[in-house]
């Protein structure tokens, strides 16, 4: 649901919404999914509701990030070329959420060697280091972009929430 102030994601499994998040601009968080709705209810005329598909992999990490621990990892803005450099140095083992610009794309990397992920609007047949290197262009205003990145857990399952009924 786009709010007005907010994202709120629902995520299905088998046709039940099992989970909620919150996304806003100063914090994301999982929130009851019974709240979930109240909030996409409360704005029938600016709301917005759309209804996506994704790999459920990406869907896991997607709610690992919101629900955290995720720490915040230092990408040298002006070394785009050193990018899978660092993680091949330390052999990261791990999910990472970077943004540029608000494309979100996450990164697996297994002994520190890129292992797979999902990149927001890559193109069909770009590989993913050139993508990576688009990430950390100047926009059209010549500004450099803005970039964070964090060490999100590899989720293997998004929990499912307790039903109202079983919370009351």
């Amino acid at each position: 649901g786009y709010l007005p102030d907010e994202l709120v994601l629902l995520f299905f499994r088998r046709g039940e919404v099992v989970n909620a998040v919150s996304l806003r601009s100063d914090a994301r968080a999982v929130i009851p999914i019974a709240e979930a709705l109240r909030r996409i209810r409360a704005e029938p005329e600016r709301g917005e509701l759309s209804f996506g598909r994704a790999p459920f992999e990406q869907l896991a990490w997607m709610f690992a990030a919101c629900a955290g621990p995720a720490k915040a990892r230092f990408i040298d803005e002006r070394q785009p070329d050193r990018f899978f450099e660092a993680f091949l140095a330390e052999a990261f083992d791990g999910v990472v959420e970077f943004i540029s610009n608000g494309r979100v794309n996450y990164f697996r990397f297994i002994g520190g060697k890129y292992a797979d992920g999902y990149c927001c609007d890559r193109p069909e047949g770009m590989p993913v280091p050139a993508y990576v290197a688009t990430l950390f262009a100047p926009g059209a205003d010549r500004l450099p972009p803005s970039i964070a990145a964090s060490e999100i857990p590899a989720l293997e399952e998004i929990p499912q929430q307790a039903l109202p009924a079983q919370v009351k």
